[in-house]
């Protein structure tokens, strides 16, 4: 056994003893009794709860290298009173797959929109796991183009990426950038298996988009990344941006993609664009 999976064994040992140590008998339902010479659920509590043998538990309970499965381990979490981010950290300790089950964001808290303004010039945007485009600032729409424009079925960043003239002329290296969006589209959208705007976005795009289709085809998976993007704008002339991914903690399902001009030279061309004083004034 290597050290990380010595390190995880004896994390998720700790975890599920502090758990069950942190409940009392009426926390779950049940009735005490007897005195008590430890607080806490008893282990074979837990077990029962859960629907477990005790022997199967304890070893759970002790890290041993045993055979679970998500359905066995949801039951064990349910038993302890796990809230989400609980759940999710039991199941990476345990070694299994976490699927998100919080159902994804459909608006932007007010904070956010503000948030967005105060960024500028650069532009930027929020949007949820399928691309949709939920809120923006001016240095967005007059960079890449107004989303409320569109219809609010393609007011989404992906779409955009594929669809849009403006976006198509003025973002360099386009089709690298928009197969990229796409792997991240892919690896955002595994993370809500059967989210049907997810799979409904996917069907119009594969049918209406070749770019679309052969990236798809390909099953490139990508995470978020931090890079660079050169925009030529016709006013002011060519900016450079680093593309920055941010998550508020509150509203993990949302996206905030802030594109920060990375040179003095280009933050003062997107100042000009939007008709901001200069940095110095």
């Amino acid at each position: 056994m290597d050290e990380r999976e010595a390190v995880r064994r004896r994390e998720l040992a700790e975890f599920l003893r502090a758990r069950r140590a942190a409940l009392q008998p009426e926390d779950v339902g049940l009735t005490p009794r007897g005195r008590r010479r430890v607080a806490g659920l008893r282990r074979h509590e837990v077990a029962d709860l859960a629907g477990v043998s005790l022997t199967w538990y304890t070893w759970l309970e002790q890290g041993r290298d045993i055979r679970t499965s998500p359905q066995v381990l949801d039951a064990v979490a349910r038993a302890l009173r796990l809230d989400d981010a609980s759940r999710r950290h039991f199941r990476r300790l345990a070694g299994a797959p976490v699927v998100e089950t919080q159902e994804a964001a459909d608006s932007v808290d007010p904070t956010l929109i503000a948030l967005l303004d105060d960024l500028l010039p650069a532009p930027a945007y929020v949007m949820t796991p399928a691309n949709d485009v939920l809120a923006w600032n001016r240095g967005y729409t007059e960079v890449f183009g107004d989303p409320g424009t569109l219809p609010s079925e393609h007011r989404n960043a992906l779409w955009m990426m594929l669809f849009s003239d403006t976006i198509h002329t003025r973002l360099r290296n386009w089709e690298f950038e928009t197969k990229a969006t796409i792997a991240r589209f892919r690896a955002e959208a595994a993370k809500y298996p059967g989210n049907p705007r997810c799979e409904a976005l996917v069907d119009e795009l594969y049918e209406r988009s070749a770019v679309f289709r052969d990236a798809w085809s390909s099953h490139d998976v990508r995470g978020f990344v931090r890079h660079r993007q050169e925009i030529d704008l016709p006013t002011v002339g060519r900016v450079s941006t680093e593309v920055l991914q941010l998550r508020p903690a509150d509203q993990p399902s949302l996206i905030v993609m802030v594109h920060r001009p990375d040179t003095d030279e280009s933050r003062q061309r997107l100042r000009e664009l939007l008709a901001l004083p200069s940095a110095a004034a």
